[in-house]
């Protein structure tokens, strides 16, 4: 199989999944308060209302001709967690997780030529909460044996996403490289182009650019993709070396905030599923991006919706 950096500089345009957690408590499902949807790995209803909702993006992807990237459900899934909640090895859970996930491709008829499997990585604490955000050293300390469980059951890349903060991104950062793996950045932002501890993005990616092992790749998540396109463009006025470093998005359908959000009692949506796609699109254009998905309150109808124009859009602005 081609290596993940190759196969990246292959592909121009790849679909990314959309929302997953979200659409499990909307289904019934549910979802663990501590582990989330990776606890649905150990239940069947929580594994069928799964299969569903990845299936329905590899659908999209395989009937648009789409290259696709896939996150294990692994989000908050850390080792420590794991043990202490569902009584396991964090290696037990994550190959189940992957062995998962290549099922979901089989079933739904795609190539795995055409698939990348993303090991999806959290912070230790609340993204909203910064008195639980971790120091580089003590982020690198505390991550290093998920980054490297995960790795090891087989991935293709490792990701660790909505990062708020510059010092556990970088410690993040240097916990993927340490297992030899590609992997991959995803923070979120504000509209000045600053993460939620206030450190100019400018900074992060110059940071992560200079590392050793620096990320095969760049993204931002968990905003309105007017609130990226907002905060990136202030980002390059500011530091103009920085334009090109960001090479993807996974959007919210919400201009709220990640605070607005978790204190909302229901699912907010400010977009149709097409004036959603036409705001990712523009993103995409004018940022030369090269992958776009879903995040919060996103589901089919918006990933259809989004693949149909990634098809038909040429990406030079």
């Amino acid at each position: 199989m081609q290596s993940f950096n190759r196969w990246l500089e292959t592909h121009s345009r790849i679909l990314m999944e959309g929302a997953v957690v979200e659409r499990l408590k909307r289904s019934g499902a549910g979802v663990h308060p501590e582990l989330l949807n990776s606890a649905c790995l150990c239940e069947s209803k929580g594994r069928t209302a799964m299969s569903a909702i990845y299936e329905e993006y590899i659908r999209i992807a395989h009937d648009h001709h789409l290259p696709l990237i896939l996150l294990t459900p692994t989000w908050r899934a850390e080792a420590h967690r794991i043990r202490t909640t569902l009584k396991m090895d964090a290696d037990e859970l994550f190959e189940d997780a992957v062995q998962f996930m290549h099922e979901r491709v089989t079933n739904a008829g795609l190539s795995s030529e055409t698939t990348r499997l993303g090991g999806l990585i959290a912070i230790r604490g609340d993204v909203v909460k910064p008195a639980e955000w971790l120091s580089e050293e003590d982020a690198f300390q505390f991550h290093r044996q998920t980054t490297k469980a995960l790795a090891d059951a087989g991935v293709d890349f490792l990701l660790p996403s909505t990062l708020p903060a510059l010092p556990e991104a970088v410690g993040l950062a240097r916990a993927c490289a340490d297992t030899g793996s590609p992997y991959g950045i995803s923070v979120s932002i504000t509209s000045e182009g600053r993460l939620y501890d206030r450190s100019p993005l400018e900074d992060l990616l110059r940071t992560l650019v200079d590392l050793s092992a620096p990320p095969a790749f760049i993204n931002v998540n968990c905003v309105h993709p007017e609130v990226f396109i907002d905060g990136y463009r202030r980002t390059m006025d500011r530091a103009p070396d920085t334009e090109g470093l960001v090479q993807g998005l996974q959007a919210n359908t919400s201009r709220l905030s990640a605070e607005e959000l978790d204190q909302a009692e229901n699912l907010i949506q400010d977009e149709t599923p097409e004036t959603y796609a036409d705001w990712l699109m523009k993103a995409f254009r004018e940022f030369r991006l090269k992958m776009v998905g879903g995040c919060c309150g996103s589901d089919g109808q918006h990933i259809e919706a989004l693949a149909k124009r990634l098809v038909s859009t040429d990406p030079r602005p």
